[in-house]
């Protein structure tokens, strides 16, 4: 497993301009976000940019192939939320020579000290930065899926994690093929996952006082 490049804290400037942009897309809401939570964080996806119901995770043993293939995973880890590090290990299978409808087992899990309040999964563009909130929103950013690629696939799954909040595991099929649509700012982008377009498995991942982000590259055959 390759070095995961960690970047430094957002800036608090940045920080509050990225949550009021999410409350204005929410219409000023439930959708806002504290970096100084002390409680699971309220996901910031909306109907319109998600698919699929929030799953409960209250188990602590990984899925059964999740750490055979763990080393193979190489991901970047984006700390954000007003976090300096993000307190979590993540261990993901099967994200190499995948086809349409493969399923990744994800399983999260607190380093000493930490616990974690559960994760947010997005398909998403390979090659990009994620730091911020407005990063994994298709209206916002156009670097995420907007809706699932084949009949066979997710584009967003959400898993909160029970007391005594130990680990969360989760299930995500991926889909190849393409989403093109337009941003709220009118911009024509496009999603694609297949074997000559590699894509990412994007974690939004929720802890204690903040939260961060984990890039997962996935390959297809």
């Amino acid at each position: 497993m390759s070095r995961r490049s960690v970047f430094g804290g957002v800036a608090a400037a940045v920080a509050l301009a990225v949550i009021g942009a999410s409350a204005l897309d929410h219409g000023g809401g439930s959708g806002k976000v504290s970096a100084r939570a002390s409680r699971p964080t309220t996901s910031l996806a909306t109907a319109a940019d998600r698919s699929g119901p929030a799953v409960a995770a209250a188990g602590s043993t990984p899925p059964a192939d999740a750490s055979a293939a763990s080393s193979a995973v190489k991901a970047e880890v984006y700390p954000g939320g007003g976090a300096t590090a993000v307190p979590l290990s993540v261990k993901a299978s099967s994200t190499e020579g995948l086809r349409d409808g493969d399923v990744v087992s994800i399983h999260v899990e607190p380093k000493k000290g930490a616990v974690v309040y559960g994760f947010e999964a997005w398909l998403c563009k390979g090659g990009e930065t994620y730091q911020t909130d407005a990063d994994l929103r298709p209206t916002f950013a156009g670097k995420c899926a907007s809706k699932p690629l084949s009949a066979n696939s997710d584009r967003f799954k959400e898993v909160r994690a029970a007391p005594p909040y130990a680990a969360a595991d989760g299930l995500f099929r991926v889909g190849t093929g393409t989403d093109t649509y337009a941003t709220r700012d009118g911009r024509m982008t496009t999603v694609a996952c297949g074997p000559a377009r590699p894509c990412s498995l994007v974690l939004k991942l929720q802890f204690p006082y903040g939260f961060g982000f984990e890039a997962i590259p996935l390959t297809f055959r």
